[in-house]
């Protein structure tokens, strides 16, 4: 008898959670983007979020809350209802900042649910065109000359900055990093001249070859990028342990129902697929992924691991 009643008190709890993941959403979605509006992660989220109000039949709003380098976006989602009504839309400085920023009120795997990893960015390397190189062997070649450490430009904790440091790991060439609070500044510096070196995001990159100032002599990731197919992989170039990209992705709070993470993955993959979509996504220098949960919360902990190493590898500090 009392089994019975354990079964019938269980039920209104099983029947609600049936019930939510059934009706979900039955009202807007709010999607918080940690950066400033028309940034790498608030085009690709913007991208998504419109396909995903057609798929979900709900208004997805994008929220920028910048500041404190993604954490006050990043937090706001964290401590929202784990209902799937609030998803945060980020990038790989999700599990890299928590590594070289002191107390960050969060942990970006337990306290995160991982919905889809969207996309690969690979990073390249530009270098002044104000130096005696025009690709990358004769920057090498200059590099190597140098008595004493050679200065790139970036932004702390970044993928550049890993870039630049496992550059050097891989080359034997010392390197300090002049630190900038925006990526903007270094490429500015590098086209004056007043750096060398430094690594960004290929559309930035393409952006800034235009002007003839800035030469892009190699790039990270497995294959050449459409934007940029002059331009070879480092791989290419003999040099090892270079495949490193930024991406983004979307995450819940945690304790979101499974069934609404599954419903919410499920769309992104589909969307993913949408030429159009792809297009879109490509032409930011992008690659488009759109994996399932299970696969983004594998890839996510992997990911959280291997900079938390380079982090301490390297002694990578906040500014």
């Amino acid at each position: 008898m009392k089994f019975v009643i354990s079964i019938l008190a269980a039920l209104p709890i099983v029947f609600s959670a049936v019930t939510h993941a059934q009706s979900y959403p039955n009202k807007p979605i709010r999607v918080v983007v940690p950066y400033a509006p028309a940034g790498n992660v608030d085009i690709v989220a913007r991208i998504i979020n419109i396909k995903l109000e057609a798929e979900l039949g709900q208004s997805v709003v994008t929220e920028n809350l910048a500041g404190g380098a993604g954490v006050i976006g990043t937090q706001t989602a964290q401590r929202s209802a784990p209902d799937g009504y609030r998803l945060l839309a980020s990038s790989s400085a999700h599990v890299i900042t928590p590594n070289f920023q002191k107390a960050v009120p969060y942990d970006p795997v337990k306290d995160f649910v991982p919905i889809s990893q969207i996309t690969a960015m690979p990073m390249v390397m530009m270098i002044s065109s104000e130096l005696p190189a025009k690709n990358y062997a004769e920057f090498l070649k200059w590099a190597k000359s140098l008595k004493e450490p050679m200065n790139y430009g970036g932004q702390r904790g970044t993928a550049g900055n890993f870039s630049g440091e496992m550059w050097s790991e891989a080359t034997g060439i010392p390197v300090v990093q002049i630190p900038y609070k925006a990526g903007t500044g270094a490429a500015m510096d590098l086209a004056g001249g007043r750096v060398p070196m430094t690594f960004d995001a290929v559309a930035a990159a393409a952006s800034h070859v235009k002007s003839g100032k800035i030469r892009v002599v190699a790039i990270t990731g497995p294959v050449r990028s459409p934007m940029l197919p002059d331009v070879p992989t480092f791989a290419e170039l003999g040099v090892s342990n270079m495949d490193i990209q930024t991406w983004h992705g979307y995450w819940a709070p945690k304790g979101t129902p499974q069934d609404v993470i599954d419903k919410l993955g499920a769309a992104m993959v589909k969307i993913s697929q949408m030429p159009e979509v792809r297009e879109q996504i490509q032409a930011v220098g992008a690659t488009v992924v759109g994996s399932t949960p299970k696969a983004f919360a594998a890839f996510t902990q992997a990911e959280s691991e291997r900079w938390a190493a380079r982090t301490k590898q390297f002694n990578i500090q906040a500014n």
